[in-house]
């Protein structure tokens, strides 16, 4: 993904956590470096879908993409790592 996606993903996980998540950056970007993001980044490609849906505000689409996601282990275990952040 390019910064700006990762700037858009960033700054959407700041949104939804507060503080809890500003104060979790070292974990964030050990998590943003790790084997499991690597290997989402190669099945999201270049990101265009997510950037052109984000765009045009199709939360549909980024619905969709983010079910997706979701649904390989990579995906899960980040989403589980996340959350357990916000606990």
């Amino acid at each position: 993904m390019d910064n700006n996606l990762e700037n858009i993903a960033l700054s959407m996980l700041m949104s939804m956590g507060g503080g809890k998540l500003s104060e979790k950056m070292p974990e964030l970007n050990k998590l943003a470096g790790s084997e499991d993001i690597q290997n989402l980044k190669q099945k999201l490609g270049d990101g265009s879908e997510i950037m052109k849906a984000v765009q045009k505000g199709d939360s549909q689409a980024l619905q969709c993409l983010l079910s997706s996601v979701l649904q390989t282990e990579e995906g899960a275990r980040m989403a589980k790592t996340l959350s357990d952040m916000l606990k």
